[in-house]
């Protein structure tokens, strides 16, 4: 058997999201969690649907494992998923399902980001909106994503939707695509902030999403991208939503949103943003139970 479970977490609280030695991050607190209640062996099944960047927020990140015991027992998925929370700080299950052992968590048709843009300035919200229009399609994001030297990536893909949302005294930015590059939605985030606030306009946006034309090719746009628009603070930003096709009947129950919501008082700080993703998260619960 392979459990499916929906995680949050407040990134702020980590050191990034893959294990690393020495260092308290997502994969590793889980890891620590599943090695407590059956050893190696179950961490080892570990996998994850996305690999947020550092001190990026999830509402709603997929992992999957083979939920097996120390002693050959498997527990139930519900009785998994509290025994999780138990071992765990700042990470939270909430919601499971069983799904069949060929299933791949990054396989995912769409993945929803938002980003909580603060203003402290009057800003154009329809120059934003165009920008957020001027990403959506198939484009290259050589010039709005961080250079991977690691590894050969292919910098094309293909956003579906891209809106700007007004709030009292902040615009949500969401956007939805199947996948994403190394923050490749803050500097997206970042480019329409600026448009916003007059310092650019959209037609920037549209050039540099042509990073072959550029005289400096893909690196030169990726420079000049990174100099006038920048990267936004990764803390304001939330992973909302990992979703499939066919798309995943989600179970859940009221006693892992007790646990959870007993979780939410006594783990976080009363910060601003804090307190944004405690209340946004209990608010999602509630979507979900509903």
């Amino acid at each position: 058997m392979t459990l499916a479970v929906r995680i949050a977490y407040f990134g702020h609280q980590f050191k990034g999201f893959a294990k690393q030695p020495g260092q308290r991050t997502v994969e590793g607190t889980i890891v620590t969690a599943l090695e407590k209640i059956g050893g190696s062996a179950l961490a080892s099944t570990l996998k994850f649907s996305s690999r947020t960047d550092s001190g990026v927020n999830a509402f709603s990140n997929v992992i999957t494992f083979d939920p097996e015991c120390k002693d050959g027992k498997k527990m139930e998925p519900d009785e998994m998923v509290r025994a999780m929370n138990a071992y765990m700080r700042h990470v939270w299950g909430y919601s499971f399902v069983v799904v069949k052992p060929e299933f791949e968590p990054r396989d995912a048709a769409s993945r929803t980001y938002v980003y909580n843009l603060l203003v402290f300035e009057k800003m154009d919200k329809a120059g934003m909106e165009a920008a957020a229009k001027a990403f959506e399609g198939e484009h290259d994001f050589s010039a709005f994503s961080k250079r991977d030297d690691t590894r050969d990536v292919n910098p094309v893909r293909k956003v579906t939707s891209c809106k700007v949302l007004e709030g009292d005294g902040f615009f949500l930015i969401e956007v939805k695509a199947p996948n994403f590059l190394w923050e490749m939605v803050r500097r997206m985030a970042a480019a329409i902030a600026n448009v916003g606030s007059g310092k650019v306009k959209t037609e920037d946006i549209v050039r540099l999403l042509e990073p072959s034309k550029h005289e400096g090719g893909p690196d030169g746009a990726r420079e000049e991208a990174g100099r006038v628009f920048g990267v936004a603070p990764a803390g304001n930003m939330t992973l909302l939503d990992v979703s499939y096709e066919p798309p995943i009947v989600w179970c859940t129950n009221g006693t892992i949103i007790s646990q959870l919501e007993d979780l939410l008082t006594t783990q976080f700080e009363e910060a601003d943003m804090a307190v944004f993703f405690r209340n946004g998260l209990v608010g999602y619960l509630n979507n979900v139970v509903g």
